[in-house]
This record gives structure tokens, sequence and C-alpha cells, in this order.
């Protein structure tokens, strides 16, 4: 496609459609019951709450889907088979992902553009993948976890910190403490930082710190207790293997 285009009018398709560079804009309501809406590269920008409306499947392979004021709608349950990472613009808005992403989906996670992306799903996200920020604040909300509130990202997945904010939300009921493990962490230079929120002491983040004089610069892991938050950045200065706060 290339470049800029938009559509204004409210329309259905039954095959879906490929997006393969430029910025579509989608103005008015685009019903998709079947198919797949394929965003393979450029950016898909959402301008009206019904812009993907009906069942079809989406799915990512080089390309980003960007929020508006109109439209945040969580689509979670719909992104599947995604060959490149789910990549989302939530330009300025928050939104939230309250479906676990499927094991099908092999490209990571990518939130780009300021704002805030909320993942607080009852399962664990099971992508595989990095899990890229590249700017906003990624929330991984354990709220919803139940009594097992460990890895509500696939333990599996790479942490990369570029210019961007995890805040890890600990579930504040329960016998069982709150635990996100990361396979590796990258910290490009840049304002990344890591951020705790909770009342216990138990909550833990675990990381295998790839870079870490980067992420001993960029990232600060906070609390409730300015005290414990301290506490877990000079561990994390000392040691190169998990870092527990």
């Amino acid at each position: 496609m290339g470049g800029s285009a938009s559509i204004n009018g409210n329309v259905t398709l039954t095959n879906g459609f490929i997006l393969a560079d430029g910025v579509l804009t989608l103005n008015g309501t685009t019903t998709t019951n079947t198919g797949t809406i394929n965003i393979s590269g450029g950016i898909l920008s959402l301008q009206n709450a019904g812009a993907l409306s009906g069942a079809g499947a989406i799915t990512f392979g080089g390309g980003a889907s960007q929020y508006s004021a109109s439209n945040n709608v969580d689509y979670s349950s719909r992104i599947q088979n995604s060959t490149g990472a789910i990549t989302i613009d939530t330009a300025s808005q928050s939104g939230t992902f309250g479906s676990a992403l499927a094991s099908s989906n092999i490209g990571g996670l990518t939130k780009i553009g300021a704002g805030s992306l909320t993942l607080n799903s009852a399962a664990a996200n099971a992508y595989a993948g990095a899990t890229t920020i590249n700017g906003g604040t990624l929330i991984v909300d354990f709220a919803n976890m139940g009594s097992t509130p460990a890895n509500l990202i696939n333990s599996a997945s790479a942490l990369v910190l570029n210019g961007g904010a995890l805040q890890v939300k600990q579930l504040v009921t329960g016998a069982n403490p709150t635990s996100q493990t990361f396979a590796g962490t990258s910290v490009a230079s840049g304002a990344s930082s890591i951020i705790g929120t909770g009342t216990s002491a138990t909550a833990t983040l675990t990381v295998e710190a790839e870079g870490e004089a980067a992420l001993q610069s960029a990232c600060a892991w906070a609390r409730s207790r300015s005290a414990r938050a301290w506490s877990a950045v000079s561990r994390l200065r000392r040691r190169r293997r998990p870092v527990r706060g």
C-alpha cells in the first residue's frame, strides 16, 4: 500500500484484509466476521470504537495496531498465529488485555508509544518471544490470577527495556507470593524503569541480567516502602543472577 489511506464508512469484510505497509486509518465501523486481519507491516490506526468489530482473527507479522481516544478496545482474545511481534501503540491512551495471548503467537509482545497497556488475564500469557517496551508503561497486573499468582507472562520470555517502564502489580490477597520471572533482560540507553506496587514484602521479580551496567543505571525497582526499593537496587548491583526484592 505505502503512504496513508483511510476507510471512512461502515464496511463489512468477509475475507479479512492484509496491511503490508503505510498507515491505514479506520474511521468507521469495520466488521470482519470471518477471515483474518493480517497486520504484516505499517500501522493500523483505530479511530472508531467499532473499527475492528466482529470475530475475525487478528495476526501480527511486522506491523502495529494504534489506539486512539475513540478506540482502546481489548482485542486480545482474537490475536493468534502472529509471526511478528504483537505491537501495540497505545498513543497516550490506556488499554487492557484481559485475555491471555495464545501460544500460537511466536513473535513476542512489543509496547510502543506513550500511555499504558495492562495485562490482567486470569491465565498466563503463553506467547513466545521477547517482551519489549519501547515507550510508555506495560503493566503486569496479577489481580485476576487467583491463588497462584506466578508468571503472568511466560517465564521463557526475555524482557527488553528500550525507554519504557515495566510495572508489576502485586496480588495483595492469598497465601502464595506474587512472582514474575523473565528469561533475560536487555536495557538500552534511555529512561527505562521497573516498578513494583503492592503492600507485602513477598512479591518477587526475577531477571537474568544481561548488560548489567545499563540495568544498574536505568532501572529502579520501587515498592510502597522506599527502604525495600533501595535494598532491591543494591542487590541488583552486586549480583548477576536472580534478583529477589
